[in-house]
């Protein structure tokens, strides 16, 4: 067994402890998404290694990584979720906050595919047609929870430990997929195997990280410092000028 093969395993490894420490922590639920993203992301792992490395094991992969990719939105949508539920009557203004961040994530998401498509094999349409909705998907992610924590950092209501560090995680572990794509695309399947293996680890890494950081207690929510008549006013006005900027866009 290779290094790579054997890295790859120990990533498999992680995810089912993870799950384990999901459920038996009562997070599973609360983190549903996540849970079935890991669940799913280890499965089909393990089912890729029936197939081969023939023409079925491709057909297997892209399915499988188009699936997952559609899952990562999901989970993204749910960590957004869960950081709307420390700021109750959040509705409408929240819906609005997710078109302004999606368009301003988009519109910086296209502005990096130009490297991709000059580099990208057209021999193989298909593959590489994934491999570039993955990298873009990850890219985009990647953006939308760093551009989503910046904003509520500017909000005096504290988030739990927990949904600090999922945001954090999945943001690095966006961008660790983000580049092992990108690697994909720019040096094609004959890729450095050391890249590849330093890629796998750091994947494994964050799912050890989620393990461990993760906990039951990390769910409780800091005390409400006394908000300040300034900062009241301050986070009216970010309001307004985002329902404006949402009925632009939509208008």
């Amino acid at each position: 067994m290779d290094v790579e093969t054997t890295i790859w395993t120990v990533e498999i490894g992680t995810e089912a402890i993870l799950l384990g420490a999901l459920v038996k922590r009562g997070l599973a639920s609360r983190y549903f998404a996540f849970t079935v993203y890991v669940a799913f992301d280890a499965i089909s792992d393990i089912g890729l290694t029936f197939f081969g490395r023939g023409r079925s094991y491709a057909i297997a992969w892209m399915v499988a990584s188009s699936v997952a990719v559609f899952l990562r939105i999901a989970v993204t949508l749910e960590l957004f979720r869960r950081i709307c539920d420390h700021y109750p009557g959040i509705g409408r203004f929240g819906k609005t906050l997710v078109l302004v961040l999606a368009v301003g994530v988009v519109l910086g998401t296209v502005a990096t595919v130009s490297p991709d498509l000059h580099a990208i094999d057209w021999q193989r349409p298909l593959l590489h047609s994934i491999v570039l909705f993955r990298r873009l998907t990850s890219t985009g992610l990647t953006l939308f929870l760093v551009v989503t924590a910046s904003f509520f950092a500017r909000f005096p209501t504290p988030l739990s430990r927990n949904i600090v560090i999922h945001g954090r995680l999945l943001a690095l572990y966006f961008f660790v997929n983000a580049c092992s794509d990108m690697t994909f695309i720019l040096k094609g399947i004959g890729s450095a195997r050391v890249v590849s293996e330093v890629l796998l680890s750091a994947v494994a890494l964050c799912f050890l990280a989620w393990t461990f950081l993760l906990t039951k207690s990390g769910e409780t929510v800091p005390e409400l410092t006394r908000v300040s008549d300034q900062d009241a006013q301050r986070v009216e006005r970010w309001n307004k000028e985002l329902l404006q900027a949402g009925r632009w866009l939509v208008g």
